[in-house]
């Protein structure tokens, strides 16, 4: 893992399974998702919002046991 969203993947993921926790987030940028992806996330939603006009957003969610080190 790279980067900032690598270093937080690296630093929650471990904690959010030894504790028993699903982990969320969100973003703004398509690449994002791809990288969340392969880290065990899967999208939850895909939504512009402000009746479409505002940006477009993904949340996604990694559900407890998703864990591969």
């Amino acid at each position: 893992l790279q980067g900032l969203g690598g270093a937080m993947l690296s630093a929650i993921l471990p904690r959010a399974e030894a504790e028993g926790t699903d982990v969320y987030l969100e973003t703004n940028k398509p690449r994002n998702v791809v990288f969340y992806q392969k880290n065990g996330f899967k999208v939850r939603e895909h939504f512009r919002c402000h009746g479409g006009r505002g940006p477009e957003t993904w949340t996604l969610i990694r559900e407890r046991g998703q864990f591969h080190a």
